[in-house]
């Protein structure tokens, strides 16, 4: 799919980016897994592009290249004007600083052998960024934005619940002040009550702080609430991209009209209709 034509330019763009995994095995000649087949995707300042498809579509291996975890073969991924595969270490590092990855499995992510003040603290200790006060207070600043106690700072990860442990995990993600924050099927899991809780956060947090998303989701449904446009994955392609409204009423591609046939025809119209 190509990239379509914006009134400015974005915050993030990506050009052609195309990964490929090699796999052997003893009794098995080696073969070549495309994971990425000449994706496009751009978002804009402030907004949230949701990411949907079924698993194995690509989406988390486009969210680990986009940090930077994953190094993708070729192609282009544009931040601030500036193309993050041609940069050095340490300017790939800086710029990496303004995107930030917000896991499903809250769980594995958060170390139960550190408190949550430890946790969201690490990625400034990482950076080098502050003194020691400076980071305590922003710390306890992060949890309050968040919407947890600073009176829980000395608390193992394992002390808090599935919500609250994806609330920390997004103090953590913020702490460094990204412009980015991928959201990698982040309310997965969760029941729906604290899914809309978090979801609210994520609005109110994305207002003030003008932060822009990558929301990446299975779930339509969900995908369809909280974007501005959704962009659909398949076999390693975006098949499909558009307005909410658009996707959910014309649905173009026969994966888009899979994805969409699995959502109940009460949240379908809700979703449309920005209910």
């Amino acid at each position: 799919m190509t990239p379509q034509a914006v009134t400015a330019e974005p915050l993030l763009q990506v050009r052609g980016l195309c990964k490929t995994y090699s796999d052997r095995r003893w009794w098995q000649a080696q073969f070549l897994l495309t994971a990425l087949d000449n994706v496009y995707l751009a978002i804009q300042t402030g907004r949230t592009l949701a990411l949907v498809g079924e698993s194995g579509s690509g989406k988390t291996t486009l969210a680990m290249c986009l940090v930077g975890l994953e190094q993708a073969d070729s192609g282009e991924i544009w931040f601030e004007g500036k193309n993050l595969l041609a940069q050095s270490g340490r300017n790939r590092a800086a710029v990496g600083r303004e995107i930030q990855l917000v896991f499903q499995d809250s769980t594995g992510a958060l170390s139960p052998r550190m408190s949550a003040a430890q946790i969201i603290e690490e990625p400034l200790l990482i950076h080098r960024q502050g003194k020691r006060k400076e980071r305590s207070e922003l710390v306890l600043e992060m949890m309050a934005k968040v919407g947890l106690s600073p009176k829980w700072k000395d608390r193992w990860a394992n002390q808090f619940s599935g919500g609250q442990r994806q609330r920390l995990a997004i103090a953590r993600a913020l702490v460094l002040n990204p412009k980015l924050l991928i959201l990698d099927e982040a309310l997965a899991g969760l029941d729906l009550s604290i899914q809309g809780q978090i979801v609210n956060l994520l609005l109110d947090l994305q207002e003030s702080e003008a932060l822009s998303y990558l929301f990446i989701s299975h779930n339509l449904e969900l995908a369809g609430q909280v974007a501005d446009e959704i962009a659909v994955m398949y076999q390693g392609q975006v098949v499909e991209r558009a307005s909410p409204t658009q996707i959910f009423m014309h649905p173009r591609h026969p994966h888009t009209q899979t994805l969409l046939a699995a959502v109940p025809p009460r949240l379908a119209y809700s979703a449309q209709s920005g209910g």
